[in-house]
Parts: C-alpha cells; structure tokens; sequence
C-alpha cells in the first residue's frame, strides 16, 4: 500500500513556529516600550521643580516683633534690623495707617546709632522673574531695594552687582487726610528681572519706610528637589510594571 501521498511534509511546521515565536517577541518588545516610557516620564517628573510665588504681609507676628527667622519654614531669613510692626492708629509702632494688607508692614529699625536702617531677606533657594512689594515712607527720606542674585546683598559672583534696584519716592507725611502719620502706599513697586536671585536688600533711615506684601516670584515649592508624593508614585508604578514584565519574561 502506497502511503507517501499522505504524509505532511515536515518543512511546513516550523515556518508557523517562526510566526509565532516572532509575534511573542514583537508583543514583548512593544511592552518592555511602553514599561521603559513610562519609567522614563516618571523620572522626569520627580527631578523637574515646580515653582510658586510667596508673599509675605506679617500680620501672624506681634507689633515690634524682630522677624528673624519667623519665616525660615517658608525658607526667609531676616537680619536684626527688620521689624514688624502694626499701624499707629491700632496702638502700634507704626507710624502709617491703611495698609494693603492686613494691619502690619515691615520697617528697618537702627540698632547702631547711625541713624541708617538697612535691613537684609536671605531666600536660600532662591527666586526668579520678579520681586514686588507695597511702600509708604516720608518724603524727606531716601531709600532703596535692590535683588541680589547672591547671600547677604551680594552677587553670585562676590561682587555688588544687583539684578534689579528700585529707588524708593515718599509721599508728604499727613497727606490724604491722615493727619501725623503716612497712609499714601505704592502698591506694585518694582518689577521683573532675568536670572535666580537669593537676597534683597531694603537700604533706610530708621523708620522711614514701611513695606507690606513682599511678593516673591518662582521660588520652587521642592526644596533640594525632593520628589512630591504624585511623582514618587509614578516612578514606584513605572518599576513595578518594568518587574513585572521581566518576571513574564523569565517565566
């Protein structure tokens, strides 16, 4: 009896075997895509800062409060000189009323005898594209705020070069039907600046200025560039996935 009609021929296996095998690799491959994608975009999203702007008004402190290190969770540092103080017509130190904001304002006060009240903010992350801030001050007084791109009224550098100076105008003393005290406030002094910038520098006479909603731009809400809870999760789900994977593989 004639059989060889019948017989399969053994080459027409292992051509679908080849198919097959090469769909399971492609599928692999595509995954282990996606898994490194992802893995990729979660890494990124913990080392990429977020920033936010902080203004300061101190009403939270107590009238002729040395400010200090009042602020240091929020990541300010003050000098000796500055001092919170609340207005005049509220039983304060203050001579000025009708703040922007709130009751109280920042003033230099001059702890040398010199007559001068220059006082320094330290911001040790630093903060970017703009400082402003609200003012009232006599007319016969001189003043100045300047940004510094250094610690302590300095350049990165060492030097004196500052990123933005803003000479201070008073207004008359009693002006605007406030008899005896300053009540006539700039609200959006200064303006915006290029580069990162770690100290400000208010240059005064003792209490000749008071300044209210200090507004600092761009400081990054990660200091040291910790990862926030969002991003921490997508990179743990991005790893978990990319075991995974390698366990189907290895099974």
């Amino acid at each position: 009896m004639r059989t060889d009609a019948k017989q399969t021929p053994p080459a027409t296996v292992a051509p679908r075997l080849e198919v097959t095998i090469s769909k399971t690799s492609q599928k692999r491959s595509t995954s282990m895509r996606l898994v490194k994608s992802l893995l990729a975009a979660s890494l990124l999203a913990i080392a990429a800062p977020s920033f936010a702007n902080i203004v300061l008004n101190f009403d939270n402190l107590a009238d002729f409060t040395q400010i200090k290190n009042s602020y240091a969770a929020k990541g300010f540092s003050f000098s000796d000189a500055a001092f919170a103080m609340a207005p005049g017509n509220a039983g304060g130190s203050g001579n000025y009323n009708n703040p922007p904001s709130g009751p109280n304002a920042v003033s230099g006060v001059d702890l040398t005898g010199d007559g001068t009240a220059t006082f320094i903010i330290n911001v040790a992350e630093g903060f970017g594209s703009w400082f402003r801030f609200a003012y009232t001050g006599m007319s016969s007084a001189t003043g100045s705020v300047a940004v510094y791109s250094g610690l302590n009224g300095a350049d990165k550098d060492g030097g004196k070069s500052a990123l933005l100076e803003v000479s201070l105008t008073g207004t008359v003393n009693g002006s605007n039907g406030c008899p005896g005290t300053l009540c006539v406030w700039n609200t959006n002094a200064a303006s915006t600046f290029s580069g990162t910038a770690k100290s400000v520098v208010f240059t005064l006479k003792d209490l000749g200025y008071f300044f209210d909603n200090l507004d600092f731009g761009d400081i990054p809400t990660q200091p040291g560039h910790l990862p926030e809870p969002a991003g921490l999760a997508l990179a743990l789900s991005g790893l978990g996935l990319a075991a995974a994977a390698r366990r189907r593989r290895q099974g």
